[in-house]
C-alpha cells in the first residue's frame, strides 16, 4: 500500500471525509485540499478551529456569523471574505482592530468617525475611503502623517501649510495640489527635491537660479528650459553632465572647448553644435571619432586628406564632402563599399571598370555616370537590373533584342529607344502593356494591326 505524506498528494477518488479530516488532525492537509461535495460546515468549522483552513475556502453558504467571527479571531480570514449581510458594526470594528479587514470593506453605512480614525491608525485604511464628511483637520492629519491619504483627498480648506509641507515630505502630495497661496520659494524648492513637483507648477516669482538649479539636479527641467540670463556656465555643465541639456542650449558666448567635449561624451552635443571659433582640427578629428560628427561640419580648410580618410573610414562623411583634389582611388572605392559616395563624386579618370562595375552593382552609380567606352553588355544589363540605368543609356551598337526587350519589360526603356529594325509586334506589344511607348513610335504596319484587333 502506498503512503502518503499530505493530503495534497492523496488521488481526489481517495480523498474520504474520514481520510481528510484525520490529515487536517496531523496538520498535513488543508481546507483546499478537501474535495468540494466533502466541505460541509462541520468540516469547515473543524478546520479553521484547527487553523488549518481560510474563509475563503469555505463555501458562501457556510459561512455563518460564528464561523467568520472565529476565522477573523484566529486570522484565518479577511472582511472581504465575510458576506456582506453578517458585517455588523462589530465585525468590522473585529476585523479592522486583528488587521484582517480594510475600511473600503466596511459597508457605507457602518464607516463611522471612530472606525475611520481607527482603521487609519492600524493602516487598514485610506482617507479616500472616508466620508467627505468625516475628514475632519485631525482625521486628514492622522492620515497624512500614517502616510495612507494623498493630499488631493483633503478637503481643500483643510489643506495648511505645515500639512502639505508634511504631505510633500512623505511624498503623499504634489505641488500641483497646493494652493497658490501656500506655495512659498521653501515648499517649492522642497517639493522639486522630493520628486513632488514640476517646474511648472511653481509660481513664476518663484522660478529662480535655485529652483532651476533644483529641478535639473532631479530632471524636472531641461536646459532649455531656464531663461538665457541664467544659463550660467556652472549650470550649463551640470545639466549636460546630467543629460538634461544639449550642447545647442549652450549660449555661444560661455561656450567652451571643454563644455563642447563635454556634451559630445555625454551624447548630448554635435559637431555641427560647436561654435565655428572652436572647430579646431582636433576637436573635428575627435568628435568623427566619437561618431557625433560629420565632414560636412568640418570647415572647408581643416578638411585635410586624413581628417577625410577618417571620415569616410567612420562613415561619418560622404565622398561628396571631400575636395576634389583628395580624392583618390582607394577613398572612392571605400566610400562606394560603404555607401557613403556616388559614381558621380568620383573624379573622370578614376572611373575605371571596375569601380564603375562596383558602384553599379551597389546601386551607388547610374549608366550615365560611367564613361561610354566602359558599358559593356554585362554593365548595361546590370545597371537596368537595379533600376539605375535606362534603354536610352546603352550605346546602341548593345541595343539587342534581348537588352530592349529586357529594359521595356522593366519599365527601363520607352519602345523610342528601340532600333527601328526591332520593333516587332511582340516588343511594340510589350511596350504597350507596360505603357512605355507613345503612338508615334509603334510602325505603321503594325498600328495597322492593333487597330484592326482593337476593332
Amino acid at each position: 500500500m502506498k503512503l502518503y505524506t499530505k493530503l495534497s498528494d492523496v488521488p481526489d477518488d481517495l480523498r474520504t471525509a474520514e481520510i481528510c479530516r484525520r490529515a487536517i488532525e496531523r496538520s498535513i492537509g488543508q481546507l483546499s485540499d478537501v474535495p468540494d461535495y466533502l466541505r460541509t460546515e462541520e468540516m469547515c468549522r473543524f478546520t479553521i478551529e484547527k487553523e488549518r483552513g481560510r474563509l475563503s475556502d469555505v463555501p458562501v453558504e457556510h459561512r455563518t456569523e460564528e464561523m467568520c467571527r472565529l476565522a477573523l479571531a484566529l486570522r484565518h480570514g479577511s472582511l472581504s471574505d465575510v458576506p456582506v449581510d453578517l458585517r455588523t458594526a462589530e465585525m468590522c470594528r473585529l476585523a479592522v482592530a486583528l488587521r484582517q479587514g480594510r475600511l473600503y470593506d466596511v459597508p457605507d453605512h457602518l464607516r463611522t468617525a471612530e472606525l475611520c480614525r481607527r482603521a487609519i491608525e492600524f493602516r487598514q485604511g485610506w482617507l479616500s475611503d472616508v466620508p467627505v464628511d468625516l475628514r475632519t483637520a485631525e482625521m486628514c492629519e492622522l492620515a497624512i502623517t500614517r502616510n495612507m491619504g494623498w493630499l488631493s483627498d483633503v478637503p481643500f480648506d483643510l489643506r495648511t501649510e505645515e500639512l502639505c509641507r508634511r504631505a510633500i515630505e512623505q511624498e503623499q502630495g504634489w505641488l500641483s495640489d497646493v494652493p497658490l497661496d501656500l506655495r512659498t520659494a521653501d515648499l517649492c524648492r522642497r517639493a522639486i527635491e522630493n520628486g513632488r513637483g514640476r517646474l511648472s507648477d511653481v509660481p513664476r516669482e518663484f522660478r529662480r537660479y535655485e529652483i532651476y538649479s533644483v529641478a535639473i539636479d532631479h530632471a524636472y527641467a531641461k536646459l532649455s528650459d531656464v531663461p538665457d540670463d541664467l544659463r550660467t556656465p556652472e549650470m550649463c555643465r551640470k545639466a549636460i553632465s546630467q543629460g538634461q541639456g544639449k550642447l545647442s542650449d549652450v549660449p555661444d558666448i560661455i561656450c567652451t572647448d571643454k563644455m563642447c567635449r563635454l556634451a559630445i561624451e555625454k551624447n548630448k552635443g554635435e559637431l555641427h553644435d560647436v561654435p565655428d571659433d572652436l572647430r579646431t582640427a582636433e576637436i573635428c578629428r575627435w568628435s568623427i571619432e566619437q561618431d557625433h560628427g560629420w565632414l560636412s561640419d568640418v570647415p572647408d580648410d581643416l578638411r585635410t586628406a586624413e581628417m577625410c580618410e577618417l571620415a569616410i573610414e567612420r562613415r561619418r562623411g560622404s565622398l561628396s564632402d571631400v575636395p576634389d583634389d583628395l580624392r583618390t582611388e582607394e577613398m572612392c572605392r571605400r566610400a562606394i563599399e560603404q555607401e557613403h559616395g556616388r559614381l558621380s563624386d568620383v573624379p573622370d579618370h578614376l572611373r575605371t571598370a571596375d569601380l564603375c562595375e562596383l558602384a553599379v552593382a551597389r546601386s551607388r552609380g547610374w549608366l550615365y555616370d560611367v564613361p561610354v567606352d566602359l558599358r559593356t553588355p554585362e554593365m548595361c544589363r546590370l545597371a537596368i537590373e537595379q533600376e539605375h540605368g535606362w534603354l536610352a543609356d546603352v550605346p546602341v551598337d548593345l541595343r539587342t533584342a534581348e537588352m530592349c526587350e529586357f529594359a521595356v519589360a522593366r519599365n527601363s526603356g520607352r519602345l523610342s529607344d528601340v532600333p527601328d529594325h526591332l520593333r516587332t509586334y511582340e516588343m511594340c506589344e510589350l511596350a504597350i502593356a507596360r505603357q512605355m511607348y507613345h503612338a508615334s513610335d509603334v510602325p505603321e504596319d503594325i498600328r495597322r494591326i492593333f487597330t484592326l484587333i482593337e476593332e
